[in-house]
């Protein structure tokens, strides 16, 4: 598995502690997930949390968009013209069951929250957070942050190295965030203040691959912060810098901010040593929508690399990413001669999930044997999607050469339409979590979803493909100038 979809998909349910299980979560019913008796804590509670260890963009709404389709069975629009290509990239990608299920339970016992008449008396501020990517709303977490540590800290222990990336100090609440490298997995660490008390943090998730490993820890109550105060972990006493974290009104008031196509981003820089810059983006985005890539990296080939560059000579200015747990909307660069007067950062696009509360429904029949013509195109949320034919693959058949069917499944072939030139383009689109698993393939030319293989039941002849998200790719350019102070 490549290290990207093992930190994406099967990470997270590397450690899920069974305090935060049967303790932190008592309300929620894992086959529907709600929250009985306050959904809105769940929803910032995800909020905060995803932002850092699920990898869903920093400053998202958590208001819920009115879907354009209305879900049930899709009516045809028109007849299916032809389907384009028929080479198949080698690796499969595989949809996993359980991802939104760890997402889930990751988020149980982050955050508390005040009674809402007193929360209603609160001054709504948003105050960013650096080290977690993100901006946190008083009016959505009921409380306010108090301290931050402004840049991400490394330190030597052992053979190893531990990273505190971002930890922040609530008037209820507290969190931090730590990268370790050769280190065991730590399932607690402590925060002493000049007065010498202790405040323990208790693992919520811990994310491993490749070696490393990434945690997110919480201790819920008040902080008294006075004097020096360090974390301890790996029986090591951390220096602390805390600062007030900085407010504002509106995210746009963080720095130079760009809109495109209803998505809006906000370029904030800072240095991070005196010989290296650190910029985020926070998005502010319409619905339930997760930005999966800036171009900032090359796993989504179906988004172009973002450019950073001198506004004066022209000259591109290398960037990096951490390259052990990056935050997928930060990026660093040097300080060098090139940099000098400032950079404009240039996005030419995003590739985005867009997710609906209720999920579109396609009825198609199911061949005995052999396959079925279905030529049809349905609207998948504003998308024409044809369905060429549904292929039955019996338990053991072989697929193209490449393997066995583990399962009687059933293989559907697709032709996503749509202009390259438009302002947004669908590229794939996963089952519900309602359908199990599934694994699918994109055409080697367009890059887009061209089948998908679904397990199906002995003799079952109708089969219900549910769809509740799809991956499209936006086009900009979003740009930005950026101060080198």
């Amino acid at each position: 598995m490549k290290k990207r979809e093992e930190q994406e998909w099967f990470g997270l349910l590397d450690e899920i502690t069974a305090d935060l299980a049967e303790n932190h979560i008592p309300d929620l019913d894992t086959a529907e997930f709600p929250l009985e008796k306050d959904p809105d804590r769940l929803a910032a509670i995800k909020q905060r949390t995803f932002e850092k260890i699920a990898g869903i963009s920093p400053g998202a709404k958590i208001k819920t968009a009115i879907c354009p389709s209305t879900g049930g069975e899709l009516a045809p629009t028109a007849p299916r013209v032809g389907r384009t290509g028929t080479n198949r990239p080698k690796l499969l990608r595989r949809y996993a069951l359980l991802a939104a299920l760890a997402a889930l339970l990751l988020t149980g016992g982050v955050l508390a929250g005040a009674q809402p008449e007193v929360a209603a008396q609160m001054r709504r501020v948003l105050q960013y957070l650096p080290g977690f990517a993100g901006v946190a709303d008083s009016e959505k977490t009921e409380q306010r942050v108090e301290y931050v540590q402004p840049l991400p800290t490394t330190h030597k222990i052992g053979k190893g190295q531990l990273e505190i990336r971002g930890l922040s100090i609530g008037e209820k609440n507290s969190t931090v965030t730590l990268v370790g490298t050769g280190l065991p997995r730590a399932s607690e660490v402590t925060l002493r203040n000049g007065l010498g008390e202790k405040y323990v943090f208790r693992r919520a998730t811990l994310t491993g691959a490749e070696g490393g490993w990434t945690g997110f820890y919480s201790y819920e109550g008040r902080i008294e912060v006075a004097g020096n105060t360090t974390l301890i972990a790996e029986g090591q006493e951390l220096p602390l810098k805390l600062v007030a974290p900085r407010e504002v009104e509106q995210v746009a008031d963080l720095g130079p901010t760009a809109e495109h196509s209803g998505i809006r981003l906000t370029a904030v820089s800072a240095a991070a040593d005196e010989g290296k810059m650190k910029l985020t983006i926070l998005p502010q985005l319409p619905g339930e929508v997760k930005i999966n890539s800036y171009g900032f990296n090359s796993f989504y080939k179906e988004v172009p690399s973002a450019k950073l560059f001198n506004p004066g000579t022209g000259e591109e200015i290398p960037y990096t990413q951490d390259e052990t747990f990056p935050n997928s909307s930060e990026i660093y660069w040097e300080r060098g001669k090139e940099a000098v007067g400032g950079a404009k950062l240039v996005i030419p696009a995003l590739d985005l999930t867009r997710s609906y509360d209720q999920p579109a429904v396609i009825r198609l029949l199911v061949p005995e044997k052999g396959s079925v013509e279905v030529n049809r195109t349905f609207d998948l949320f504003g998308f024409p999607v044809s369905v060429g034919r549904v292929e039955r693959i019996l338990k053991g058949a072989k697929i193209d050469g490449e393997g066995e069917a583990g399962e009687d499944s059933i293989r559907i072939w697709f032709e996503l339409h749509g202009d390259e030139q438009a302002a947004e383009t669908l590229y794939e689109f996963p089952p519900s979590l309602l359908n199990g698993g599934a694994v699918w393939h994109r055409n080697e030319q367009t890059d887009k979803l061209e089948w998908m293989l679904l397990s199906v039941q002995p003799g079952q002849k109708e089969y219900e493909l549910k769809v509740s998200s799809l991956h499209t790719r936006v086009k900009g350019p979003w740009e930005f100038s950026v101060d080198q102070p």
